[in-house]
């Protein structure tokens, strides 16, 4: 970082008007390049410093026409495609979340009615308020499973970790299609998806979505 910022501020300080640090970490920075940022600015003052990393590309993709995220991405589910939810897949994926989940503190919260208005209080861009809508075709079932699973609190600490993910990512300010996509990987993965899968991960946010465990209820009227 020293080095690069040496070489720009000796040659272009007097057109640079932003410097930015672009990175391929994935759990956040050392703390050291943080406060190499911060001295940064202060030895140029008119200058906007940054990072730029996983979650700024995130969004930035999530500003791409469709056509474009499929020929980065791959397939990408239709609405059709909810019409046949693989509860196998569902199965796998919450069982590969809940593995990985160390310490969980059961939390009491009253359901209350989700709001007709939800998605557009937490303005939700379409491209992701249109999987949430038909993954509420299958939402049921995902209550069902985890009525019926052997673990009672399946569903409990999938919610609550879930809801503290939530949190984390909201209290960072970022907008609500990086949150989103955030809460997808969570399910999902880096890895390219199958049609079933992308179903099964869309319908787990759903489910999440309207029992209020990710982003904020509307308060109608």
């Amino acid at each position: 970082m020293r080095t690069d910022f040496e070489k720009a501020k000796s040659s272009l300080s007097h057109i640079m008007k932003g410097w930015q640090f672009v990175h391929n970490f994935i759990d956040g920075l050392p703390t050291e390049a943080v406060e190499e940022l911060s001295r940064f600015k202060g030895e140029l003052l008119d200058v906007e410093f940054s990072f730029f990393g996983i979650a700024r590309f995130r969004e930035i993709m999530a500003t791409l026409p469709e056509s474009e995220l499929e020929r980065l991405l791959g397939p990408l589910a239709r609405q059709n495609d909810f019409h046949n939810l693989q509860m196998s897949e569902v199965k796998e994926l919450v069982d590969a979340i809940v593995s990985d989940i160390v310490d969980y503190a059961p939390k009491t919260q009253t359901i209350s009615p989700v709001s007709s208005s939800k998605l557009d209080f937490n303005k939700i861009p379409e491209m992701w308020a249109s999987p949430l809508r038909s993954g509420r075709y299958n939402e049921h079932l995902i209550q069902d499973y985890f009525s019926n699973h052997p673990l009672p609190t399946q569903g409990e600490i999938l919610a609550k970790h879930f809801n503290d993910k939530y949190l984390e990512f909201a209290n960072q300010k970022l907008k609500p299609s990086t949150i989103m996509s955030e809460l997808y990987l969570q399910i999902v993965g880096p890895d390219e998806q199958s049609i079933e899968r992308q179903v099964a991960a869309y319908t787990i946010l759903a489910y999440l979505f309207e029992r209020c465990d990710i982003f904020e209820n509307a308060t109608d009227g």
